[in-house]
C-alpha cells in the first residue's frame, strides 16, 4: 500500500518541485526586469534636471527646478505603484497554478487514507473473526486502486 501511494504521489512531488523552481525563475526574472527599468526611469528623470552652474540656478529662481523635482517624485511613486501591482499579479497567477496543484495531491492523500481507513477495518474484523473462531468465510473489501489524478483536472 506504501508503494502505491508513492507511485501515485511521486509524480506530483516532481511536479511540486518543478513548479517551485519555475515560480522562482519567474520572480526573480520580474525582480530583474524591474530593477533595470526603475534604473532606466532614474536616469531619465534625472536628465530633466538642469546641468551646469548657471542653468541650475537660473532653474532654482523661476520654479522650473522644483517642478521638475516634483514631477520625478510623482512618477516614483507611479512606478513604484505600477511594479508592486505587477509583482501581486504575478504571485496571485502563482498562488492559483499552486492550489490546483495542491488540489490534486490532497486527491492523492484522501485516496490513501481511505484505502488505509478500509485495510483497518477489515484487519479489525478478520482479527474479530479469528477471536471468535468462526469458520465464515471473510472477504477484504479493500482493493487496490490506481489513483487517477485527471479526475481532479
Amino acid at each position: 500500500m506504501h508503494k502505491q501511494r508513492s507511485k501515485n504521489y511521486k509524480p506530483l512531488q516532481n511536479a511540486i518541485h518543478t513548479l517551485k523552481r519555475q515560480h522562482q525563475k519567474e520572480r526573480a526574472q520580474l525582480d530583474t526586469a524591474q530593477n533595470e527599468r526603475r534604473v532606466d526611469e532614474e536616469r531619465q528623470r534625472q536628465s530633466r534636471l538642469p546641468r551646469g552652474i548657471i542653468k541650475n540656478i537660473l532653474s532654482r529662481i523661476t520654479g522650473k527646478y522644483q517642478r521638475i523635482q516634483k514631477q520625478n517624485a510623482e512618477e516614483t511613486k507611479q512606478c513604484a505603484k505600477r511594479d508592486n501591482i505587477e509583482r501581486q499579479k504575478l504571485i496571485e497567477k502563482q498562488l492559483d497554478t499552486r492550489q490546483k496543484l495542491q488540489e490534486r495531491v490532497h486527491y492523492v492523500r484522501e485516496d490513501h487514507n481511505s484505502i488505509s481507513l478500509q485495510l483497518r477495518k477489515d484487519i479489525g474484523a478478520y482479527l474479530e473473526m479469528k477471536e471468535k473462531k468462526t469458520d465464515v468465510k471473510f472477504e477484504f473489501t479493500a482493493k487496490p486502486q490506481s489513483c487517477d489524478l485527471n479526475r481532479v483536472l
